[in-house]
């Protein structure tokens, strides 16, 4: 079973909403694609820090960070758990050992999106581990040159910022991550290339509805307080 290329297709699985999320809560060790698809999931239902160096492990041993796809789900989500965990990133990082340089790569991007106090240390000791030397100045240029990025405050215009508020939401829990994906579906007054992410962004929060009690729920309590566009859109979920 290979991991689905965009965490946003779980969402089409309709199967059983309860029992995905009581599959993640009986979670103790992630040891399968499924495992891991659920850890990042359902994480904010009930956050188990206690598995994040078992799931970068476990993305190191199945060398997921080859593939470039998963950055836009890896780098949000690890990130808003370090930001959340920030104690924890030494002891984390201090037992994970023979990471690749694609793992270096998207967990330092993880890093800096948690603007932890830890971030740069951490990531100055990982760079220690690589002798990739194009690694290394892409990272602290990176480090040194760009803020970290807050999907809050930009304007959402792909598929890839769409999928980062969805993993940054799977990490939190945070509704405001929900609300800039609706925000974003707005379809009103758009020329034709910013029609075709509102749409997406609708078949997201749709799709999502169905797998994620606290999207469904989100939607419903929301169906009068916005343009009447978006309020349409949402009355249509519940229905």
């Amino acid at each position: 079973m290979k991991l689905v290329k965009l965490i946003l297709i779980i969402a089409a699985f309709t199967t059983n909403l309860n029992a995905q999320e009581a599959e993640y809560e009986k979670l103790e060790k992630i040891t399968s694609m499924g495992n891991l698809e659920n850890f990042i999931t359902f994480y904010y239902t009930s956050p188990k820090p206690k598995l994040v160096p078992n799931a970068i492990l476990f993305i190191r041993d199945k060398n997921l960070t080859s593939n470039s796809n998963l950055e836009r789900h890896f780098v949000p989500f690890f990130g808003e758990v370090f930001k959340n965990n920030e104690e924890n990133i030494p002891i984390w990082f201090e037992s994970l050992t023979k990471l690749s340089d694609d793992d270096i790569f998207i967990f330092s991007q993880a890093l800096l999106w948690s603007d932890s106090k830890y971030s740069k240390l951490t990531i100055e000791n990982l760079l220690k581990k690589t002798k990739n030397k194009e690694l290394i100045n892409s990272i602290n240029n990176i480090s040194n040159e760009m803020k970290p990025m807050n999907l809050l405050e930009v304007e959402i215009s792909s598929a890839e910022q769409l999928d980062m508020l969805w993993n940054s939401f799977f990490a939190t829990g945070n509704e405001k991550f929900i609300e800039k994906i609706l925000l974003t579906s707005e379809i009103a007054n758009k020329p034709l290339n910013q029609i075709i992410i509102s749409q997406t962004a609708r078949w997201s929060i749709k799709a999502n509805s169905k797998v994620h009690t606290k999207v469904r729920d989100f939607c419903n309590k929301n169906k009068k307080n916005y343009s009447e566009n978006i309020n349409l859109f949402l009355q249509s979920i519940s229905e």
